[in-house]
């Protein structure tokens, strides 16, 4: 995630592969529904939240003592009574500053929210976790449910964002009027990257910075070039 501001690298997005063999990566558009099905995902995603705050507590020792991570968290997860309770485990274990954790829930997923959801989600923003809410623009919510949720960051879903969509604008009109950052996924050219940042985006992420990558091929340290 790059600052559009100074073009600095501020955090890294937790990506789950499956490692077949050495040259076949699977997507988790796959085998994800596979462990929601068999029941193993939340053992997964509490799997996947322990090595990206080990990674990140490495990341810190190593000078950026600021860089977040962020992780994706499944519906399992959060309907999990005990899920803020884990969260806060991992933080203390690695003393990851808990404003360093991003968490990040799709918007389809506010659409089936109950008293559960809402309790863990409070919870972890009361904590000082950072809760992203994902692909925004492809579900169901609207301005009332981004009210009464205590979301931080709204993340537009890329789909908007390949040949800048008049929905991007929209979305960060909407989250500038909120007191809530705005994160563009995606980007793929300078044209887009610019169009951005005269609409006041906050970040970026995507191709035209780099790629999904191990975490040894990724420098931290690293600051666009926009010229």
């Amino acid at each position: 995630m790059v600052d559009l501001n100074d073009f600095a690298t501020k955090g890294t997005e937790a990506l789950l592969r499956w490692q077949l063999d050495q040259e076949t990566l699977v997507s988790p558009e796959v085998f994800i529904p596979i462990a929601e099905y068999s029941g193993q995902m939340v053992e997964i995603g509490d799997w996947v939240l322990r090595i990206a705050c080990k990674q990140n507590k490495q990341w810190r020792d190593s000078g950026a003592k600021d860089l977040k991570i962020a992780v994706n968290v499944s519906p399992y997860q959060l309907y999990n009574p005990h899920f803020a309770h884990s969260v806060q485990d991992v933080i203390s274990e690695f003393e990851i500053p808990r404003h360093c954790l991003e968490l990040e829930i799709t918007e389809s997923m506010i659409i089936t929210e109950n008293e559960h959801f809402l309790k863990t989600l409070n919870e972890l923003s009361e904590m000082g976790v950072r809760l992203l809410m994902d692909d925004f623009g492809t579900g169901y919510s609207c301005l009332s449910n981004l009210r009464h949720l205590p979301f931080d960051v709204l993340k537009i879903d890329k789909s908007f964002i390949t040949d800048y969509d008049t929905i991007a604008s929209t979305i960060i009109a909407m989250g500038k009027q909120l007191d809530m950052k705005i994160v563009a996924e995606g980007i793929e050219t300078k044209k887009t990257l610019d169009i951005l940042r005269a609409q006041k985006c906050d970040f970026a992420q995507g191709y035209l910075f780099q790629g999904p990558s191990p975490a040894k091929d990724i420098d931290i340290f690293k600051q666009y070039n926009n010229s």
